[in-house]
């Protein structure tokens, strides 16, 4: 079995984002932004695939924040919208079947 030094190991993981939950994401950036920051401290010219996975994880770390905070708002909606009385739920209801009958492009 062959052992992987700490460069492989980064570079798998940076490979395969999507296995990964965003805490691990963001420790897995501070790593690799270490890892970087040494090239600097060297003079040496990072690798691509770092580069790169950087980027890549950059995007995801936001892409997946987002998307936390859309199922939380779209659960506060919902508790909001719960709570309302049954007098406003129907106007909104009306108000929302009004918008898309608006939009609907008539049939010839």
């Amino acid at each position: 079995m062959a052992m992987y030094s700490t460069a492989d190991a980064l570079r798998d993981k940076l490979r395969r984002l999507d296995a990964i939950d965003v805490d691990e994401e963001v420790f897995l950036s501070a790593q690799a932004r270490a890892f970087a920051a040494e090239y600097v401290t060297y003079g040496a010219e990072q690798p691509d695939w770092l580069t790169q996975g950087l980027i890549d994880l950059d995007r995801d770390i936001r892409s997946k924040q987002d998307a936390i905070i859309q199922k939380r708002l779209r659960d506060l909606k919902a508790r909001r919208s719960a709570m309302l009385p049954r007098e406003d739920k129907l106007k909104n209801l009306d108000a929302e079947i009004a918008a898309l009958e608006a939009k609907r492009h008539p049939t010839v």
